[in-house]
C-alpha cells in the first residue's frame, strides 16, 4: 500500500515532541519540536526547511532517550551562537575551590 501524503502532510498533525537540546555552543535546553525538526529537515528554531540547514547540535527525546542531530538556518544558528557567546560573558568567575 503506498500513500501520497508527504512526509510533511504526515507530520503536521502531530503534537510537538519533548526534547532536550544541547547546541554546539552553550547549555542545554528543553524545546518543543515537529517531527521534520527532529528528524533535521527543518530549522529548529523557526522551522523553515527553505534556506542552507546546518548542523546545530544534538537533540535527546524524553521518550527513550534516543539521540538526534539536528539543524537550523544560518540566521538562527549565527543568533544561537551570539547569544551563547555573551552570555559566558556575563557569567562571574567561580570561587577558587576549597582545599
Amino acid at each position: 500500500m503506498t500513500s501520497d501524503l508527504t512526509f510533511h502532510q504526515l507530520t503536521a498533525a502531530r503534537p510537538p515532541i519533548a526534547i532536550d537540546y544541547h547546541p554546539i555552543e552553550g547549555p542545554a535546553q528543553q524545546l518543543l519540536v515537529s517531527g521534520e525538526q527532529l528528524h533535521a529537515n527543518a530549522c529548529l528554531h523557526c522551522g523553515t526547511d527553505q534556506q542552507q540547514l546546518l548542523t546545530a547540535g544534538h537533540a535527546y527525546t524524553h521518550a527513550g532517550g534516543l539521540a538526534w542531530v539536528v539543524v537550523a538556518c544560518a540566521a538562527h544558528l549565527a543568533r544561537s551562537q551570539e547569544h551563547s557567546r555573551a552570555g559566558a560573558l556575563e557569567q562571574p568567575d567561580a570561587p577558587p575551590p576549597v582545599a
